[in-house]
């Protein structure tokens, strides 16, 4: 647990100068990139700064275009019960806290 209230806000202030210069860095690329691919819509004549609906297509395809890899090759490396047991075990491991299933002993909002 934080110290005090003010341990918080230098800790987020301190995060927050190194990130946000990073942060604008690559939302200029991602933006350069639909403007130089995405057509007269995203010129910057038409559109003065990508939507928050626009940022995440045009995110993928910068890292498709920088890395030459496609979200969807990862995702064999990434089957969500290996995900689960790894979060679970690094949870265990930091935290001292064992995730079990509930498996009918609690109550569910849905039967799925």
């Amino acid at each position: 647990m934080a110290p005090t209230v003010d341990s918080v806000k230098e800790l987020s202030d301190l995060i927050a100068e190194k990130a946000l210069p990073a942060a604008l860095k690559d939302m200029e690329e991602v933006t350069n990139m639909a403007r130089a691919n995405g057509g007269e819509e995203y010129s910057e004549e038409n559109l003065e700064k990508l939507q928050p609906w626009d940022t995440t297509f045009w995110t993928e395809r910068l890292k498709e275009s920088k890395f030459d890899l496609k979200e969807e090759e990862l995702r064999p490396y990434f089957a969500l019960p290996a995900v689960l047991d790894g979060m679970f075990g690094l949870v265990e491991r930091i935290f001292g806290i064992e995730v079990k299933a509930a498996d009918g002993e609690a109550e569910v909002w849905h039967p799925d």
